[in-house]
């Protein structure tokens, strides 16, 4: 993405700080580098202060690093057999996944991130990238404007509004579905008629005033291909060769997600001592020759918290529009790990994928109810 003009050195404090707020109220953007594809010419950003580059480095997990040694060959065929490859352990504020992409196929993220903030999907197969910066939602947008219009003028203005700001976070925080929003974009025409492995990473980090850093970034789904993203064709896209688009976000999570519209758990506590057993149902408005649930225990640290992997069950495939249902599969776990008990609240991922050549995959994380097991 091209680098924005810097703000001007003499800008009050005050001053700044009210552009920096207002400055996330930028829509997604979409920039583009590939073969045979001619940049647009740079253009001034209106909004210099907004961040759109991350301030630490991407963070590689040990079996991404792994995926990316093996051939062509063998990456491929990993993909086609187990699904898109995501890591067992990682902070959602700097995450890398694998998985098949394909040119002009949509694909979409639906998320929340957390206010005063900015997150950046990049996708890129070879020397092909696409970038995407991600918004937040129109109801954090309102409250943030509330809070500076109405800050009383005068010296104690920025303190005022870096209150209400810190405020407002704390309450994403213990509610992250109020900053729920929903992208769709069209790869790219570049990255190919054919499916092929691609590298798709997410990086969110605050935008200031001070010292940047990570900020909270929640995945609800992430999916690829027509038939992964039930009414696709009615989510509005960013306009290709535009430094900003100005109809590129769905807000509020009204529409569906990815094709996994239901998944069920039975309990939202889980008492090992007393042998108890979560079971669930999973709905899909999409065909998929593979399906699995990942169970992952949320581990807290400070104000981020970080899911690990405890559990997978391999479902089999689904038809379109059908249950994955109790007894087969069995759709059933017992709270432990390796045979202990994985103590603390877990999130659920489901994810599917097919072997055809469009290739298309999903992956869907329960919301807003976590499993606790004690």
């Amino acid at each position: 993405m091209k680098s924005h003009s810097r703000a001007k050195s003499n800008w009050t404090r005050s001053g700044h700080f009210l552009l920096v707020i207002c400055g996330f109220a930028l829509f997604p953007l979409g920039t583009f580098r590939g073969a045979n594809f001619q940049q647009p010419p740079q253009q001034q950003d209106p909004k210099p202060f907004v961040a759109t580059t991350s301030p630490f480095p991407l963070v590689e997990e040990p079996e991404i690093q792994e995926f990316d040694k093996l051939p062509k060959a063998q990456q491929e065929e990993r993909l086609a057999n187990q699904g898109p490859l995501l890591p067992q352990k990682s902070n959602l504020d700097n995450f890398s996944m694998r998985a098949f992409v394909k040119g002009n196929s949509p694909l979409l993220v639906d998320y929340a991130l957390e206010p005063n903030s900015t997150a950046v999907i990049t996708i890129s197969a070879g020397a092909d990238k696409y970038t995407l910066t991600l918004k937040q939602s129109e109801m954090l947008e309102r409250r943030v404007t509330q809070i500076v219009t109405s800050a009383p003028v005068g010296d104690l203005k920025t303190q005022v509004i870096l209150r209400g700001i810190g405020e407002l976070i704390q309450e994403f925080l213990l509610k992250p579905s109020i900053g729920r929003n929903q992208t769709v974009v069209d790869l790219p025409e570049f990255f190919g008629a054919a499916p092929q492995v691609g590298k798709i990473t997410i990086q969110a980090f605050t935008n200031g005033p001070g010292v940047r850093g990570p900020a909270y970034f929640r995945l609800y789904g992430l999916a690829l291909g027509s038939a992964a993203i039930p009414n696709h064709a009615s989510f509005p896209r960013p306009v290709p060769l535009l430094h900003h688009a100005t109809t590129s976000a769905i807000f509020g999570g009204t529409r569906d997600s990815t094709a996994f519209d239901e998944v069920i758990l039975t309990r939202s506590t889980l008492d090992t001592r007393k042998r108890e057993r979560v079971n669930y149902r999973i709905h899909s408005r999409a065909k998929f020759n593979g399906v699995k649930v990942i169970f992952y225990r949320v581990e807290e640290f400070g104000r981020f918290s970080v899911p690990l992997e405890v559990y997978q069950e391999d479902l089999g495939g689904v038809l379109e529009n059908n249950w994955l249902a109790p007894p087969n599969p069995r759709c059933e776990w017992d709270g432990k790990s390796g045979g202990a008990p994985s103590k603390g609240p877990h999130d659920v991922e489901v994810r599917g994928w097919v072997k055809s050549d469009d290739r298309y995959w999903a992956s869907a994380w329960s919301t807003p109810k976590r499993l606790r097991v004690k």
